[in-house]
């Protein structure tokens, strides 16, 4: 799963090579904030149903977050991601949001394979380890 997420990205910025700068700066940075959405979908809808045998891997987070935390850490991060983006120079701005694609492919390809949803939609399916 996270290889076809990468393959995807590297579609989309070979695609947009051709474009201005200023549109492959806004598409890494859409593409920035639809990866973390995703990611607090999936992280949200743990927290809200309980972590039953479950864990989060971010330290900023800890083991098992309240959905108070998870959304207080995801508006953080997508408020960070574009300030980020809009303070740095243009020939650099896509950099940033690129990596924040890069890691959060990994984390929705590891939550989607454990918990059978994608972003948070589709509930949860028990954790079978632990049936």
């Amino acid at each position: 799963m996270l290889l076809v997420m990468v393959r995807g990205v590297l579609v989309v910025i070979l695609a947009l090579s051709g474009c201005s700068l200023r549109n492959v700066n806004r598409a890494t940075l859409v593409a920035s904030t639809v990866s973390l959405a995703c990611d607090w979908g999936q992280t949200r809808a743990v927290a809200s149903t309980g972590w039953e045998h479950r864990y989060e891997d971010n330290p900023m987070l800890g083991s098992t977050p309240t959905t108070a935390q998870v959304d207080t850490y995801f508006l953080a991060a997508a408020i960070t991601n574009a300030f980020v983006w809009l303070v740095m120079p243009a020939k650099l701005r896509s950099v940033v949001p690129a990596g924040v694609v890069v890691v959060q492919a990994d984390s929705i390809a590891n939550n989607h394979s454990e918990l059978g949803n994608m972003c948070g939609l589709g509930g949860i399916k028990p954790n079978p380890a632990f049936q």
